[in-house]
């Protein structure tokens, strides 16, 4: 007949063994929740880190090291070690296990591996894999000296259930992280496209200003000089838009183009004004283009087709280009001697009003100077 007592002991014994699992799974519910590591910094980092953490309260490491696989090369890859002078030992202690076979076991069965290491007498070597359903994300490693109850079930059981919520959240991680900069680059896009949309539609109302100027003024003018004047704007528009976003353009670009352009309205290949274009290749942005594509036609219709059939054929115009701005001349100039002239009003007006530029007429020599500020 059995002892009371015996029987006793053992259930005492049974009891405390329940009550020991009962905590030890209510920690390990604590030790699986990573939600926190998400929104942190670096939250691989803090994965791994509090994982590390968790793990050593149950086995105390002398070494644990994190390997995760490069997605690129499918290879294992050291990515961090404690402490980090034992990184080489670490190393060594798995290219020994690799060659042997043991950590393509230990990836395949998803389960804790014991490992003695033979030249360290009670150190052990324990290697588990750290991967999710779907795919496996890297392996733990560790080098502790063998001690009661660090080679039970329960123990071993909470490893695996907290590798696999490692990894779980290493999955959540690099997702959370993709979406981080998938939205930064969104973000920084949208402030992107807000400021260029701000700058097109401040530089549209502007040049809609000039529109509105360019019909009202000058009752003198017959619709279809406005109309060229309105081509040319367009024109300009388009070339400093052509991705559909304002960029900045080369002057030098832009001059020759309106005087192409102003010899083929006007039918003038053959004996068009010559605007010969001298110094830098400056760059400037919509508005001011615009501005100055306006201008050297007013300086060309004016100088040359606005003036009696036959008296322009030895005008000369040039164009000269240098820090203090862009400086146009055109001689002789009887016809542009009175700056006062009607006809001269939107040359004025864009000139002086909108370039904050200044138009004059040389006395001794009779050349027009038009300097236009460009800094």
């Amino acid at each position: 007949m059995t002892d009371p007592r015996d029987l006793e002991l053992e259930n005492q014994d049974l009891t405390d063994a329940i009550v020991s699992a009962y905590e030890t799974i209510e920690s390990a519910i604590e030790m699986t929740d990573f939600l926190d590591t998400l929104t942190s910094a670096s939250p691989l980092d803090r994965v791994l880190e509090l994982t590390g953490e968790r793990l050593n309260s149950i086995i105390p490491f002398d070494v644990s090291a994190f390997y995760l696989v490069n997605d690129d090369t499918g290879e294992l890859e050291l990515y961090s070690c404690r402490p980090a002078a034992e990184a080489e030992h670490i190393k060594g202690l798995i290219a020994e296990e690799m060659e042997k076979g043991n950590i393509h076991i230990a990836l395949r069965d998803q389960r804790p591996m014991l490992r003695h290491i033979e030249a360290e007498d009670r150190n052990r070597l324990l290697l588990h894999s750290i991967s999710t359903t779907r795919r496996c994300r890297g392996l733990f490693a560790g080098v502790f000296s063998h001690g009661p109850g660090h080679g039970d079930r329960l123990t071993l059981l909470l490893f695996t259930l907290i590798l696999s919520h490692c990894a779980n959240a290493l999955e959540s991680a690099s997702l959370y992280e993709m979406v981080h900069r998938s939205n930064l680059a969104l973000t920084g896009s949208v402030e992107k496209n807000r400021i260029l949309f701000n700058k097109l539609s401040m530089g549209i109302d502007e040049i809609l200003r000039l529109v509105r100027h360019m019909l009202k003024s000058d009752p003198s003018v017959s619709p279809e000089e406005k109309a060229n004047r309105l081509t040319v704007l367009r024109a300009a528009y388009r070339y400093f838009t052509q991705t559909g976003i304002p960029e900045e353009r080369n002057l030098r670009e832009i001059i020759n183009t309106v005087v192409r352009h102003y010899a083929a309205t006007f039918s003038l290949e053959e004996k068009s004004p010559k605007l010969a274009v001298t110094g830098s290749n400056l760059k400037i942005g919509l508005l001011q283009g615009v501005l100055i594509s306006l201008t050297l036609y007013e300086v060309l219709a004016t100088a040359f087709h606005r003036r009696p059939e036959g008296e322009w054929e030895n005008l000369e115009a040039g164009t000269s280009l240098d820090r203090a701005g862009l400086l146009i001349s055109v001689s002789p100039t009887k016809a542009l001697e009175n700056l006062e002239r009607q006809e001269l009003s939107m040359l004025r007006f864009l000139v002086t009003g909108e370039l904050g530029g200044t138009i004059r007429v040389d006395p001794s020599s009779g050349i027009l100077r038009i300097h236009i500020p460009l800094s």
